[in-house]
């Protein structure tokens, strides 16, 4: 990784984990990906959003990969792995592509969320994202920002899981 881009992944496993979200780096190489996901499988079965499933295809053949899921799959199949397009240093957060498959269903209804993230796609504020007609995001309807497991304390003590995953955990792949 070049220098701002260390920089700027640094920051981002910085303020993802103060989110209780947990983060770890991977080199760009299908087995060694597959093999972090292999740890952090705790189904047999997995619901998968990801655009390039080539960078994760030995994963795919150690696991029963959905696809194209059942709306019953959907809520209770309780591992997802999905990739983003982006991330944000200042926040931990990551963007995921909500018009596209199943992302934004996958981290909403699932117990465990896996994200693949490349660490050049990390950029410092949410606003540097939008500054660039040439990203991805400058083309898409509708992304979601996801900054954590999803907690709320709107009733009491501080509950984790209501309305998404209770466990985030990103790969960035350096």
């Amino acid at each position: 990784m070049e220098n701002n881009t260390t920089v700027q992944v640094e920051k981002f496993i910085a303020n993802a984990e103060a989110t209780t979200a947990k983060v770890q780096i991977v080199k760009n190489d299908p087995s060694e990906i597959s093999a972090v996901l292999i740890k952090l499988t705790d189904s047999e079965k997995v619901l998968i959003s990801v655009n390039d499933t080539i960078i994760i295809k030995p994963y795919l053949d150690s696991v029963n990969p959905i696809f194209t899921p059942t709306k019953e799959e959907i809520v209770s199949v309780p591992l997802c792995v999905t990739d983003a397009l982006y991330g944000i240093a200042e926040t931990g957060s990551v963007i995921i592509q909500s018009d596209k498959g199943y992302s934004a269903y996958f981290s909403m209804l699932s117990n465990k969320h896996i994200v693949l993230l490349n660490a050049s796609s990390i950029f410092e504020r949410p606003r540097d994202l939008f500054e660039d007609e040439n990203l991805e995001i400058a083309r898409n309807k509708s992304f979601t920002f996801i900054t954590g497991p999803s907690a709320t304390a709107d009733m009491g003590s501080l509950v984790r899981g209501v309305h998404g995953p209770e466990h985030l955990h990103i790969i960035i792949i350096s």
